[in-house]
């Protein structure tokens, strides 16, 4: 700025002595020259006697005013640079200084909305002019005004296409809008200008990380380390990638490099418990997550990832509280309001919630779902209307949805129904008038979609009104015939087992058993039966060791398969899988194990559920370990042969 003023202000080395027909121009010539020295008292002193020979020129004004900033003074400037601003011409170089150091004058005074608008002043007066286009984008992004942040930035790297400061900027902003593209082609940018610039690898590898890239995303994180001091952030980031890579001891290491810097980062707490639950580590696990749950939440991103973890921890009051805070600061946080959403949900808060839910898509798209065109259903008059029905969620989601799918083709609407193939013969035994199609594939035409877990939102439903009666899905007979064949005569009560569900499910490693800690807990007298198709780990050396289990793995060709021997079973347990919700739909008895932080569908504090009548609700505790709860499902067991090996039939 100093060597800019100098040039406005006609300095230039040693200034030239005052010639004697001009004796109104030594003002300026010793002001100048008492500012190139760095003696800006005596400059300032000049500049006040310019404004008293010249009175109606901006620049004396101008000058003074600079110096008033640099003195500390930027009240004193604002005032004198208001008079500039007066006499100095429109779109004149004047005009753009003179509005560029009132908002200089305006933050520094702690008003950076005043700063902006001086700012917005300035670039009208000189639009082309660098510094402020690159001021306005800088003041924005600190006001959280992202959009015009970004348009100033791009205008200001336009005029000097080697800023890598405002580049720098534009980075952090594409990074907090979810931009992974346009963040990496900007990283890029930065590397070609600057090879060595510590952000650009940063801001490379966390693209390539939002990008799924996780081999590329760990060069550039290792470039960065070798080029500055690691801060906590950078830690965190390294982690991540690490942990998405399933390198799970290093990922732990350099969360534990992290938290050494900075003891109390909330996201490294977060991120680490997650790690530790991943590792088996489930008290260390809990310890992180409660150190992180008594942090106070700041920044944006600490209220989201508070906001998790208090509901993680099944401390949903707490966090309806953190959301609520969090929205009233940023209200348009999609992240936020979700999980607001969520733990209204699993309160039992369904008419407050549903809205809330709807906010998932705000996510989704961010990592590449695409949404069919046209409008939405939200509770519309369906008569004559054509309804595209799209499974955008898992095959648990999916059958649990299923229950609205008679009511819907008894509106008077053309139903199309586009459902993973799987699921397809279990619409099929409900009979209904719904159009199946192809996996993906689109209509001719429709005049609306909606995705099966928004319809709880547009039927706006409540525990009083959501359809419970069941079964609503059904085992064709011949089917049925075929795996009571299989099974052979009756010898014993049967009991049905599932243990474990996708390794790749967020909350695997709370949800998921060990199958030999399940096997001990059931008393003898039960015939037991696997109703899962894939074995992990040691699951199948487990069963051949107990002699106890009939597995049919390759047997179960579909869900209809799965659910003809479930139908055959006295009693089903269960992990949250999608064989659960199979189960419930059927009408089946089933006894659902659920961990100490369980899925929304299933309102805590009760032993039933809404969604499935026949289903019996067990849960683990925060404090137990998830074989904890087994010793008591135990006891429930014995009682239960009791019962089923006397009753009729």
């Amino acid at each position: 700025m100093l060597s800019k003023l100098k040039k406005l202000f006609g300095a230039s080395g040693n200034p030239a002595p005052a010639k004697a027909d001009a004796p109104r121009s030594a003002w300026k010539q010793h002001g100048n020259a008492a500012m190139a020295q760095g003696d800006l008292d005596t400059a300032a002193a000049h500049y006040r006697q310019g404004i008293a020979e010249e009175p109606a020129n901006a620049q004396p004004y101008l000058n003074l005013g600079y110096c008033l900033l640099e003195l500390g003074k930027p009240a004193a400037a604002e005032e004198v640079l208001q008079q500039a601003l007066r006499h100095a011409p429109a779109r004149s170089i004047e005009a753009f200084e003179t509005c560029h150091m009132l908002a200089r004058a305006r933050e520094e005074q702690g008003d950076p909305t005043g700063s902006a608008a001086h700012l917005q002043q300035a670039v009208q007066h000189g639009p082309d002019q660098f510094s402020g286009w690159a001021s306005l984008g800088r003041i924005q992004a600190g006001l959280g005004q992202t959009t015009a942040a970004m348009d100033s930035l791009h205008r200001a790297i336009a005029l000097q296409p080697e800023a890598v400061a405002e580049m720098d900027l534009l980075c952090t902003l594409l990074l907090q809008q979810r931009l992974p593209e346009q963040l990496l082609t900007w990283a890029r940018r930065i590397l070609v200008l600057a090879p060595g610039h510590l952000m650009g690898h940063i801001h490379a590898g966390q693209a390539l990380n939002m990008l799924r890239q996780f081999d590329a995303a760990l060069l550039h994180i290792e470039a960065a380390e070798a080029l500055g001091t690691a801060n906590a952030n950078y830690w965190c980031l390294r982690a991540g990638v690490l942990h998405s890579l399933r390198r799970l001891p290093e990922a732990m290491a350099a969360y534990q490099a992290a938290l050494r810097i900075e003891p109390t980062h909330l996201t490294a707490l977060v991120k680490q418990s997650e790690v530790a639950c991943a590792l088996g580590q489930r008290q260390h696990s809990l310890a992180l997550a409660q150190s992180a749950a008594s942090l106070t939440p700041v920044t944006q991103e600490d209220h989201t990832r508070l906001a998790a973890v208090l509901n993680d921890l099944g401390r949903y009051t707490e966090c309806l509280a953190v959301c609520e805070k969090g929205l009233s600061a940023w209200p348009q946080s999609a992240e936020l309001a979700f999980t607001q959403a969520c733990a209204k949900l699993v309160l039992g808060q369904l008419p407050d919630a549903w809205a809330g839910y709807e906010r998932r898509f705000d996510l989704l798209v961010q990592v590449g779902l695409e949404l069919p065109p046209g409008h939405r259903w939200t509770g519309q008059d369906l008569h004559g209307k054509t309804l595209l029905l799209w499974a955008e969620q898992g095959l648990g989601d999916s059958i649990q949805m299923l229950r609205c799918l008679p009511w819907l083709c008894g509106q008077g609407a053309k139903v199309y129904l586009d459902i993973q193939s799987s699921l397809v013969p279990l619409v099929e035994s409900m009979q209904t008038s719904a159009v199946l199609l192809g996996e993906g594939k689109v209509p001719p035409r429709y005049d609306y979609y909606c995705p099966l877990m928004s319809l709880p939102f547009a039927l706006q439903l409540t525990e009083a009104t959501l359809p419970a009666q069941v079964p609503y899905v059904h085992v064709a007979a011949a089917s049925r015939q075929a795996w009571s064949d299989k099974l052979g005569p009756r010898q014993r009560p049967r009991l049905g087992m599932v243990w474990s569900g996708n390794p790749n499910h967020v909350n695997d490693a709370n949800r998921s058993l060990p199958l030999k800690a399940l096997l001990d807990a059931i008393p003898t007298g039960w015939d037991l039966f696997s109703l899962q198709k894939e074995l992990r780990g040691d699951d199948a050396q487990v069963i051949e060791a107990s002699g106890r289990v009939r597995h049919f793995g390759e047997d179960l060709h579909g869900f209809m398969d799965t659910a003809a021997l479930a139908s055959e079973m006295d009693l089903v347990i269960s992990v949250d899988t999608s064989v659960a919700h199979l189960v419930g739909a059927l009408g089946r008895p089933l006894w659902l194990l659920l961990p100490h932080n369980p899925d929304w569908r299933w309102i805590v504090g009760r032993d039933t559920t809404p969604w499935y009548p026949t289903a019996r609700l067990f849960r683990q505790t925060i404090d137990q370990l998830p074989t904890d709860l087994l010793e008591s499902i135990g006891h429930e067991l014995t009682a239960e042969l009791a019962r089923v090996s006397t009753a009729p039939g």
